[in-house]
């Protein structure tokens, strides 16, 4: 083999090593994050569970409400499953937007509707289990 083909192909090695060994995202570390949402004991089946971080130079994560309550979050704008590490305010938002009428007013209660008046908080953790299920009154 020619000197030059084998710069070629310990080139193309090198190359191929970085790009695996590369991560997803460049910033603060990712965690899974999932749990459940109830009010007055039954699930809430629609909607959108937000976290809002403390943190105002991170992104906020959300997770989609299924039938039974649950969720799993991924970071809003980023598609990437979970949530940055840290201190997070939470909201529900379960209003029905609908195209062919007004917005449907939200199942739960108003404070439940901004991270500010909840009194729902969160802090994720790396190589942790980030189960927060919130009961709501």
């Amino acid at each position: 083999m020619c000197f030059s083909c084998r710069w070629g192909c310990l080139f193309l090695v090198l190359v191929a090593l970085t790009v695996g060994c590369g991560s997803r995202e460049d910033g603060p570390p990712v965690a899974q994050v999932s749990g459940k949402v109830t009010y007055q004991g039954k699930p809430v089946s629609s909607g959108t569970i937000w976290f809002t971080p403390k943190d105002t130079g991170l992104l906020p994560a959300r997770g989609i409400l299924r039938s039974n309550g649950t969720y799993q979050l991924e970071i809003a704008e980023k598609g990437i499953r979970g949530a940055y590490v840290g201190e997070y305010g939470i909201w529900v938002d379960t209003r029905i937007v609908s195209e062919d009428g007004p917005p449907q007013p939200s199942l739960l209660p108003k404070k439940y509707e901004s991270p500010e008046t909840s009194g729902l908080t969160a802090t994720i953790e790396s190589r942790k289990k980030n189960q927060f299920d919130f009961s709501l009154e």
